[in-house]
């Protein structure tokens, strides 16, 4: 069993290992669901405040969940309002990274809308949309010809004084999967920063250094720009992140199945889990007396070996000093009569 448990341990060491780097790559940003309380929980607050802490990786990711995967059996329209808040000091952008909403001919059915002191409601944000494409075709030549297309190329809001609230309405008409991601990133005026911690690429507008070419869109088009110059590389933190998902998965799959197939051959017997199944030592001669005594069998080829052996034994043997010289019989006395 000493093996075994060097390979249990070997295989909890990887599976640490590989989580520490899961939960270094998801401590950059404070992760919420759509039907989290404080969000869009049917039965949460009607509007909320969510204050970001007061750290570099502050930026916050809202993505859906199950209760989005399939809408259906809605007793009533859905409507949400939160406000984020940047930390004292700080401004704040938000990013709209994938967007699946149902429209209904020119107007939204389900739509995503900010509101800002700086420039009021924003317009409803809906149909079908995702960032990573987005950032694909800006490198290509059809880029002039679709930013024509679509004036809502920023899908996101920025705010200086650092408070966005967030209207999301989701009609209660059965339909299609539903998906709105967005992320929250505080920024900072580059005078005020660390150069060590914070990068900037246009306005004089800086974001903590680990956000650039991370694979999510933090900054708007007009404001600023951390992904454009690094498609490549942001792919590839993706896919690795990916892999890196796939393979703790893989590690705990294996580590399940093997625990159970040991729970198993325990239960059944299948393995040898004590001394007393080995059966006893050739040594000790307690044992071996009790091991005969309890199986006749053994003891009556044990008595015939004996049997056999002193026949053996017999045959070799001299002829005893009685058969080679007998004692004389004794004579027999003479009768006196009575006379």
């Amino acid at each position: 069993m000493t093996d075994v448990a060097q390979a249990i341990v070997y295989l909890l060491l990887v599976a640490t290992l590989e989580n520490v780097g899961i939960a270094a790559k998801s401590s950059m940003y404070v992760e919420r669901h759509l039907v989290d309380a404080e969000i869009c929980h049917p039965l949460g607050k009607s509007k909320t405040k969510i204050r970001l802490p007061s750290a570099p990786n502050s930026g916050l990711i809202i993505s859906p969940s199950y209760k989005f995967d399939h809408w259906d059996n809605i007793l009533q329209d859905l409507k949400c309002k939160f406000t984020v808040i940047a930390p004292k000091g700080e401004h704040l952008l938000a990013v709209i990274q994938t967007l699946s909403l149902r429209r209904n001919g020119s107007e939204c059915l389900d739509y995503v809308m900010f509101k800002t002191e700086e420039n009021g409601y924003s317009e409803k944000f809906c149909g079908f949309m995702d960032r990573k494409k987005i950032q694909t075709l800006a490198y290509s030549e059809d880029t002039k010809n679709w930013l024509m297309k679509n004036k809502t190329f920023g899908y996101g809001e920025f705010e200086p004084r650092g408070d966005i609230e967030t209207t999301i309405f989701v009609s209660k008409q059965p339909g299609e999967n539903l998906n709105v991601t967005i992320v929250y990133t505080p920024y900072k005026d580059c005078e005020k920063v660390n150069p060590l911690e914070y990068r900037t690429t246009r306005h004089k507008v800086c974001i903590w250094r680990d956000y650039f070419c991370d694979g999510i869109v933090n900054c708007l088009a007009n404001i600023c720009d951390d992904e454009g110059s690094c498609p490549d590389q942001a792919a590839n933190k993706v896919t690795g992140t990916k892999v890196t998902i796939g393979a703790v998965t893989t590690i705990f799959a294996v580590f399940f199945f093997f625990i159970m197939a040991l729970w198993l051959c325990k239960k059944y017997k299948m393995l040898c889990w004590s001394r007393d199944c080995a059966g006893p030592a050739p040594q000790d001669p307690r044992i071996r007396n009790d091991g005969v005594a309890n199986n006749p069998s053994a003891a009556v080829s044990s008595m015939l070996e004996i049997s056999v052996l002193a026949s053996a034994q017999d045959k070799d043997l001299p002829p005893s000093y009685d058969s080679l010289f007998p004692e004389p019989e004794p004579e027999p006395q003479p009768s006196h009569s009575a006379t």
